[in-house]
């Protein structure tokens, strides 16, 4: 199976003027994820990988960056003003075998461009490219002392359940059309970067 007519990279701008760009992960990233991993503080990276991390094996850059973009996808976030910056950010989601309509996701954003915008905008590039694939639900799992990533899920209509000590379980419903997502402030927010990226993936190349 092939992956949808989709483009696989493309620009946006954050709300405070940021200019990015934001493409599909490939295997020639690894030395970007290696160099980019030390940037992020150890807290963040706790978040992510759930285990005190300063360095990535061979195996786990693998892992990241040799992707089908069918049942692993990944996408990573640069700043066009900044290129010494190895990346600003990458967000991914994994088919989970036993049900092709459940995905986990896990993305990360580098601390000094946190509450910019970049997170939500990387959730709506793995939504609009779960629908694109045929995946109904992203399935996150998250520190339970991670209240704001929890309460941000919750808020874009996220089902919240408790999957292990100290671990949450929020399943985030796939989105067909932005007019989908919650009628809440923070929802709409959500809806309308729904609404930039499926227009920005789908636009003539």
């Amino acid at each position: 199976m092939s992956a949808p007519a989709l483009r696989r990279r493309f620009r946006s701008t954050l709300r405070d003027g940021t200019r990015l760009t934001l493409r599909c992960v490939e295997p020639e990233d690894k030395q970007r994820l290696r160099d980019g991993i030390k940037l992020f503080s150890p807290e963040t990276l706790y978040r992510r990988f759930f285990a005190p991390i300063s360095e990535l094996s061979d195996q786990q850059l693998r892992f990241l960056t040799e992707v089908d973009q069918v049942d692993h996808v990944a996408w990573g976030a640069m700043d066009d003003d900044h290129p010494e910056i190895p990346g600003l950010g990458v967000a991914r989601w994994v088919r989970i075998p036993d049900d092709r309509h459940v995905a986990e996701t896990a993305l990360i954003v580098l601390d000094a461009y946190q509450g910019r915008g970049l997170g939500t905008l990387l959730l709506a590039l793995l939504n609009v490219t779960a629908a694109a694939q045929g995946v109904a639900t992203l399935r996150a799992l998250v520190l339970a002392e991670n209240q704001r990533f929890i309460a941000t899920l919750v808020g874009y209509g996220g089902c919240l359940a408790h999957d292990s000590d100290g671990m949450m379980r929020v399943d985030l419903p796939v989105y067909r059309r932005a007019s989908q997502a919650p009628r809440t402030p923070v929802g709409q927010v959500y809806g309308r970067a729904l609404s930039e990226v499926r227009g920005k993936l789908r636009e003539r190349r």
